[in-house]
């Protein structure tokens, strides 16, 4: 499967052409394309080709108003999962996963997609990757505190009431996510202490 052919469907589901591929089809062609990468001895360099092209694209059709854009690339995404790395979902964290975290719209498995893909990268342990995935943590944490509700303060209820129902609706639907993100996170982190604690002792 051509790399060339998975990006035409991406590209014409984004821009909602006529002949455009439905996303199970587009699901079905990621993972077509990534078997044949992961069989080849070039894995690497393919699965990097793909993840260039796709942040090309994204370039050239983004629009920040179009759930289902965001849906289509996630799908993609979501094959990537196992082979992206922690700078790799920090970079498409600005323009799909955090969009994608703060709409309601968006479908149930999509949001599940982008959330997946956030506490993959927060699970990381790479020594390589310490101080970004320290950063990311604290990024979230911190978006989660105190800009996600944004009501704390006399100024932030201000903005806040100056926000229309859709703008409002994004807020508290980004903050349920992110809330969702960490407890997730953190109950995984905890079993995986408790365990070691628990063979330290044996």
């Amino acid at each position: 499967m051509p790399l060339l052919d998975l990006i035409r469907a991406v590209r014409l589901a984004s821009e909602n052409a006529l002949e455009a591929p439905t996303l199970s089809e587009i699901s079905n062609t990621a993972e077509d394309y990534i078997a044949e990468c992961v069989s080849s001895s070039d894995v690497n360099n393919l699965i990097s080709s793909l993840e260039g092209e796709l942040r090309a694209l994204h370039e050239e059709v983004v629009d920040y108003s179009s759930h289902s854009q965001l849906e289509v690339f996630l799908v993609v995404l979501s094959h990537l999962r196992p082979f992206l790395a922690p700078t790799s979902v920090i970079h498409w964290w600005d323009i799909v996963l955090r969009p994608a975290l703060q709409e309601p719209k968006l479908r149930t498995v999509a949001t599940n997609n982008a959330k997946e893909l956030v506490i993959d990268t927060l699970k990381k342990t790479e020594e390589i990757f310490f101080e970004v995935i320290r950063d990311f943590r604290r990024r979230l944490f911190d978006l989660y505190l105190l800009d996600a509700d944004g009501k704390e303060s006399g100024d932030d209820v201000l903005k806040y009431a100056e926000l229309d129902i859709d703008q409002r609706d994004k807020r508290t639907y980004l903050k349920m996510n992110l809330e969702d993100i960490l407890l997730r996170f953190g109950n995984e982190a905890f079993q995986v202490c408790r365990v070691g604690l628990m063979r330290g002792r044996l």
